[in-house]
Formats: C-alpha cells, sequence, structure tokens
C-alpha cells in the first residue's frame, strides 16, 4: 500500500507503479496528510493503467498529430476519396497537430467556432465529425491513448446548422437539348447518366463486360480505382430503349475494355471535370441565365450583362464585345443523377421501384434528398387532376332523417359502464319521473327513459315509436303489460335502485 516518509525538508511519495514495481517520487504537497493522498492517487492511476482502464504515462504524453498519423494509416488510406486529408491537413494540423490530446480537445471548439464564415456549415461539420472519429479510435483497447468520453459530442460541440439546400434538376425538355449540345465523344456518358442516373465514379470505371447486350443490362460494379461501388454492392439496372443506340456507339467506338475511355483508350482520370464539359453543353443550348457582353482589349476591362446574346460594341474604342453565355447556377453532374430519381417520380413510378435503379441502400434517401417534386409546378398539375363534374348540374344531397343520425351516433359512441360500487347519476326528481314512467303519462317533450328500463336484467326492452315531427317517445304498452303482470318482476327490482340511490 502507498505511503509516505519525509526526507529532509520534503515529503517523498513510495507507490506500486504500472509496471508492478515500488517506486518512489517527490511529493507536491507540503503536509503528511496531503501527501499521503498524493501517493494514493498515484498508487490507484498505476493500478488502472495496469488493467487498461486508463492510458500509460507514454500515451499520455501522445498529441493530436500523432493520432491524426495512426487514423491515416489505418483508416483513411482505404477511402475512395482523399478530400477530408487535404482539408484536415489545411485546417487542423497547424493549430493541434503539436498539441496535447487533452489540449487539443479544449482547443477544438474555439478553432472550428473561429472558421464561422470562412467555412461552410457542411466543411465545419466534416471537420467535427473527423475529429470524434478521431478521440473514438483513440478509445480502443488496442490503442489506449484516451479512456474518456469523446470529448467532440453534441453537448461540448453541437453540430453547425447546415441550410437545406435543394440541388437544382434539368427539365425533361430540356434534356434531349442537351444531348444534342454534347460532342460525340460525350454524348453517350451523359445519356447514360440521364436515363439510369449512374455516378460519376460509375461512369467512368463501366466496363464492356459489364454490359449484356442480350439482356440489355448493365451491371454497376465499380467506381473509379475501386472495386466496389459506393453502396458496397453490384446492382443491374436494365437499359432503356432509348439509351441502346447510345451505348452501341460507345462501344463500338472504344479501343479498350472500357465504355466511356479517354482519347488514348485507357480510363479516364477521377478528377476529369464534368462539370465543365455539362456547363458548356447548357451555354450551347441556351440554358442559361443571360450572356455576357466583354470587351477583349488589354486594358479596356468594359463588360456588360444582358438577356439576348445581340452583337454589340464598345462603348470606347467601338470593337464587337465577345459573347459569353451564363449557364444556369447551381446544376452540376451530381445533378443528372438528382434529375433522374425526379423524372422516376412525376412519371408515377412506384419509390421502391426508383430506390432500386438508382440503387439507394434506404429509400428516405430516394424519396428525402434525390426527389424534387415539391414546386409549385408539381403541385399545380397534381390539382388540376381533381374532377368534381358539373357541381351546379348536380341534385342537393338528401336530407338525412334525425333518426338516422341518432343511430350512426349512438354507434360509435361506447356504452357507459359504472362501477360496481357505484350507482349511476340520477336527477333530483327521479321519483316523480319514475312514476309517470309506470303510469304511462310521459310527457312528449320529455327524454325517454327506456334505455335505464331495459339496462335491468330480465325486463323486456320497451318499443321505440316514431311520431309524426320526427321524435321518438316511449310506448304506452310498457304500462298495460305492467298491469297485466307480466312485468310485474321488473318493476319490483326497478324500485330497489331507487331506494339505495336516494
Amino acid at each position: 500500500m502507498a505511503s509516505v516518509y519525509k526526507k529532509g525538508e520534503r515529503w517523498w511519495l513510495r507507490f506500486k507503479g504500472a509496471d508492478g514495481r515500488w517506486h518512489g517520487a517527490p511529493a507536491r504537497a507540503t503536509t503528511k496528510p496531503a501527501a499521503r493522498l498524493e501517493a494514493l492517487e498515484r498508487e490507484r492511476l498505476a493500478r488502472q493503467q495496469r488493467e487498461g482502464l486508463s492510458p500509460s504515462d507514454d500515451n499520455r504524453r501522445r498529441m493530436f498529430g500523432e493520432l491524426m498519423d495512426l487514423w491515416q494509416e489505418r483508416y483513411g488510406s482505404r477511402l475512395r476519396s482523399q478530400t477530408i486529408q487535404l482539408s484536415v491537413e489545411k485546417h487542423l494540423r497547424p493549430a493541434l497537430g503539436k498539441l496535447l490530446l487533452g489540449g487539443a480537445a479544449a482547443a477544438l471548439p474555439p478553432l472550428l467556432n473561429s472558421k464561422i464564415g470562412k467555412l461552410s456549415p457542411s466543411s465545419l461539420n466534416h471537420l467535427r465529425a473527423y475529429c470524434h472519429r478521431l478521440y473514438a479510435v483513440a478509445s480502443m483497447r488496442s490503442v489506449s491513448w484516451w479512456m474518456l468520453p469523446n470529448p467532440v459530442n453534441r453537448l461540448e460541440l453541437p453540430k453547425f446548422k447546415e441550410a437545406r439546400r435543394k440541388r437544382a434538376t434539368v427539365p425533361a425538355e430540356d434534356v434531349p437539348r442537351i444531348l444534342a449540345a454534347l460532342t460525340p465523344e460525350w454524348r453517350p456518358l451523359f445519356a447514360t447518366a440521364f436515363f439510369l442516373g449512374l455516378r460519376r465514379g460509375e461512369l467512368l470505371a463501366l466496363q464492356k463486360d459489364d454490359i449484356d447486350l442480350r439482356e440489355w443490362t448493365i451491371t454497376v460494379r465499380r467506381s473509379n480505382d475501386a472495386e466496389v461501388t459506393k453502396g458496397g454492392d453490384d446492382g443491374t439496372v436494365p437499359i432503356p430503349e432509348p439509351l441502346r443506340p447510345y451505348l452501341d456507339a460507345a462501344i463500338n467506338l472504344s479501343p479498350s475494355k472500357w465504355v466511356f475511355p479517354a482519347a488514348d483508350g485507357t480510363q479516364r482520370a477521377a478528377d476529369t471535370n464534368l462539370k465543365a464539359v455539362l456547363r458548356r453543353a447548357l451555354g450551347r443550348a441556351d440554358i442559361v441565365e443571360g450572356y455576357e457582353h466583354r470587351c477583349r482589349k488589354p486594358g479596356c476591362g468594359h463588360v456588360e450583362k444582358a438577356d439576348d446574346r445581340a452583337n454589340r460594341r464598345c462603348p470606347k474604342d467601338n470593337r464587337a464585345l465577345w459573347i459569353r453565355p451564363l449557364p444556369k447556377k447551381g446544376i452540376v453532374f451530381h445533378s443528372l443523377r438528382h434529375t433522374t430519381a425526379t423524372l422516376l417520380a412525376r412519371a408515377k413510378v412506384h419509390p421502391s421501384v426508383a430506390q432500386k435503379i438508382l440503387r439507394h441502400a434506404n429509400i428516405e434517401t430516394t424519396l428525402a434528398i434525390y426527389t424534387h417534386v415539391d414546386g409549385i409546378e408539381d403541385m399545380r398539375a397534381a390539382v388540376a387532376k381533381l374532377d368534381f363534374g358539373p357541381l351546379a348540374e348536380r341534385a342537393p344531397a338528401p336530407v338525412v332523417p334525425i333518426r338516422r343520425i341518432e343511430t350512426f351516433a349512438t354507434n360509435l359512441l361506447p356504452a357507459a359502464v359504472f362501477p360496481k360500487d357505484e350507482a349511476p347519476d340520477r336527477a333530483g326528481n327521479a321519483s316523480k319521473i319514475r312514476g309517470l314512467q309506470w303510469s304511462g303519462r310521459l310527457d312528449l317533450n320529455q327524454r325517454p327513459l327506456a334505455p335505464q328500463a331495459s339496462a335491468l336484467p330480465g325486463c323486456a326492452t320497451p318499443r321505440m315509436y316514431g311520431s309524426s315531427g320526427g321524435s321518438v317517445v316511449t310506448s304506452a304498452p310498457a304500462a298495460v303489460n305492467a298491469g297485466r303482470g307480466a312485468t310485474a318482476p321488473c318493476s319490483a327490482r326497478s324500485s330497489a335502485p331507487a331506494r339505495a340511490g336516494t
């Protein structure tokens, strides 16, 4: 057990370390009781280190940069995209790389908050999620660099609020114009993207063996240089009739195993700028927000924007202005996948079928993220399908009798059930009303009490008659039968609850 002793003018600690040996160290405390508590704490920490419940002294000195290197070696190097690695090297390592893990955890929230406005909320959330994964790895038993709760959580560092972004899509009538504006080199690739919604990496990695020309199907097996797709599973989708000529042309023109190869027959690079190809096609197809007229004389700098592409001249030197189309904003290559999902929804394709075509793991992704049918035009088309016919020529609705309404309401309402110990509520003049009922002189304006009488066991249910005014009254034969003695036991039993109630 830990102990203390005095050596010179200082107190010293004697405790068993994490290696199982006895160690001595000077105490920070100046009194014996405080030094003894310090020795017990050191021994408790050493016991936790031996049991793997706390990081060792060497691991307690690990820096955030070492943890970044460990994560990259174990997990980051296997990612298809290295975008996150470039981002963390730029924004995290310079500020946190040389800090201990505890100090980096404390400095992370101020660091990310200082980048609000410089980085988008999505980028900040990516950095936050990256740090959360780092401390999760540090807490693993095989690493044991961090044994405290993960400091990157919703309480310590909440997520940054992202504005809900709606991806722009291409209207159905603009798709043929875009395909016509593309060069023959790119037209089959973009047609496949429009019809089947394949991702960019899946198109660039598509091989001739993946296409079955007999069954007219495509099996999506890989993406860019990876042997698996983003979802991790192979997916087979049918080739529609309008797409078949495009794929036939691509296969016949390709000199290699790739369906959409580069000019030399090799696979296109993962960073191929398909967005620029699409933007140029949008400009040639006049799917633009306007036109920019610019003077190309060096040093002039005259620029004017207009809605048309009519020829204009520079007001400074009378030179013809160069016309540059301004394509619609927000349309990128991934918008083609959103376009496929949206057009499938407008064609009344079942969501589960659209999910299989787009190869989403969750149907929520298909409906909530990729399907954009919430515009005013979609709602206008939906309400236009409502057809009630010539309302003015229709006959008025028949009047429902009161008895039918009462019967319908009675069938919906539950029957009243009273506890065994509790008598039903009665009016103050219950005995007087009961006497009127027995004598058969119940006033027509009085509400009938037949349901109460019929609730008693052994009683004959009174028959109900409807008057000419639509009222419901109790029949007189109930009193007549009582005079004949047919229901005498019932009337006798009905008096007992009345006396109990009073």
